[in-house]
Formats: C-alpha cells, sequence, structure tokens
C-alpha cells in the first residue's frame, strides 16, 4: 500500500473520531481518559498549521496524523486544551502532542516519518529540544527514534499515566 504524508486538512477531522473510538483488531487507540476534541486539535491547526500533518492511503482516508509545535521546557501541554495559546517569543523547544498511527497500518514507516518530520520543523525553527509524552507504553518507539525515557508523570483527565521524553540534538 502506498501511503502519502500530507498537511492536515480541515476535512480530515470527520475521519479521525476512529481514532479514538477504533474497535477492530487491537481495540481502541487512546482510552476515554485521553481523548481530546476537534476543538483543540483545531487550536493548534489555526497557531501552527505546520506541525499538523496527516498520513492517507490511496483513497485519502487517514490512517494517522501528528500535532507538534513549539512549546515550554519542562511543560506538558494540557489535554484537550481548546484554549492554547502556542508560546510565541518565548517557547524554547519543540513539543510532539500527538501521534497516532491505526492498527492496521503500523509497522510500515509512518511514525517514523512523522517524527522525522517534528525533527525537520524543529531545525527549520531553531530548536535544539524535542518534547513530548509517551502513553501506552509506545516509549520504546520514541527511544528508537532517538529519546531518552524521563520521569512518569500524571497526565490527562482521569490522571492516566504517561511519560515525558526528550530529544536533545546539538546540546551536551
Amino acid at each position: 500500500m502506498n501511503y502519502l504524508i500530507r498537511p492536515f486538512r480541515e476535512s480530515d477531522f470527520g475521519q479521525t473520531d476512529g481514532f479514538c473510538k477504533y474497535e477492530g483488531g487491537e481495540g481502541l487507540i487512546y482510552p476515554p481518559e485521553l481523548w481530546e476534541s476537534n476543538d483543540s486539535f483545531r487550536r493548534r491547526m489555526e497557531q501552527f498549521p505546520d506541525g499538523c500533518v496527516a498520513c492517507v492511503n490511496e483513497k485519502d482516508e487517514v490512517v494517522g496524523y501528528m500535532f507538534c509545535h513549539p512549546w515550554k521546557k519542562d511543560s506538558v501541554v494540557p489535554l484537550d486544551c481548546r484554549t492554547l495559546e502556542i508560546p510565541k517569543e518565548d517557547a524554547d523547544c519543540f513539543y510532539i502532542h500527538d501521534i497516532a498511527v491505526l492498527p492496521a497500518h503500523r509497522r510500515k514507516g509512518i511514525a517514523t516519518r512523522f517524527l522525522e518530520i517534528a525533527v525537520e520543523l524543529a531545525t527549520k525553527n531553531g530548536f535544539d529540544m524535542i518534547e513530548g509524552v509517551s502513553v501506552l507504553g509506545s516509549h520504546s518507539h520514541w527511544q528508537k527514534g532517538g529519546f531518552v525515557v524521563g520521569e512518569e508523570i500524571e497526565y490527562g483527565k482521569m490522571k492516566a499515566r504517561i511519560i515525558r521524553m526528550f530529544l536533545r540534538r546539538g546540546v551536551d
């Protein structure tokens, strides 16, 4: 199957509800504690559209997405924040908020390509650190991408357990 990585479009939102409520094969991608509204993702698109990316199949069906943007070091982006303000002048890191790939399309290099795009965007925008959160045991994938596993923190409406991770390029 051929995939295309392209900017996330407003029309893609109709397809992403299934990422939370998908019940095939491996069950839910995200438990209800981690679900976010389309409005929270729209807020990111308004402020940093370059960081909103979709992976589509030959039928232009969304099979994966990534949302990332400038942020402040050591500060986790709130989950489902519809009033998010991405810092413009005082951002000091690049933040990967979400990477999701439907189970039937995993292990095909999509998430790896999303990580590469995030590194490209961080570099293009002058950042030497990328931060993010890892949920549902995905930290091994992040480690393969060069991230270091940080401490466990409380996250989400229901206090889901996650791990924060960092990638430092050109910094000792």
